[in-house]
C-alpha cells in the first residue's frame, strides 16, 4: 500500500484502550497515516504480532467496537448462518415471524373496522 494517507489506516481507525476500544475519525488517521509515512515509517506486516479481527456479528466496518485486535495465533470465529427461509417449512416460518412479532420488529396489523355506511339518497 503505497498511499500514505491508507498506509496505516488500518492500524489507526480503531485502537485497544484501557477503557475498551477508540474509535478514530478516518479523516484525523488519514493525518496521522501521512505524518508517519513523512516520518519514514513503514508498516512491516512480517513482524505483525497482532491481526485485526472483523466483528463476529453487526455491520463488518471498523466503527463496530466488537472488531478487535488480536495474536496472530487466535483462530477467527466461525461465521454466523443466516437460514435460507426458501428452505424452512412453512411452520418454521411462522415460528421464526412469531419471534420478530414478539420482539416488536414487526408491528401488529391495525385493526380492520368492517363496516359498511348507508347513505339515504333524497328524491
Amino acid at each position: 500500500m503505497n498511499d500514505p494517507e491508507q498506509h496505516f489506516l488500518p492500524a489507526l481507525v480503531l485502537v485497544d484502550t484501557p477503557g475498551g476500544p477508540q474509535m478514530n475519525p478516518v479523516p484525523m488517521c488519514k493525518e496521522f497515516s501521512l505524518h508517519l509515512w513523512e516520518l519514514g515509517y513503514r508498516r512491516q506486516s512480517e513482524l505483525a504480532t497482532k491481526k485485526f479481527q472483523r466483528p463476529y456479528r453487526g455491520d463488518q466496518g471498523t466503527f463496530n467496537p466488537a472488531g478487535k485486535w488480536v495474536p496472530l495465533s487466535t483462530p477467527d470465529p466461525e461465521p454466523v448462518r443466516i437460514p435460507d427461509i426458501k428452505q424452512l417449512t412453512e411452520e418454521e416460518n411462522e415460528a421464526m415471524l412469531q419471534q420478530y412479532r414478539d420482539a416488536g420488529m414487526i408491528p401488529e396489523a391495525p385493526p380492520v373496522d368492517n363496516f359498511a355506511e348507508i347513505v339515504e339518497i333524497k328524491r
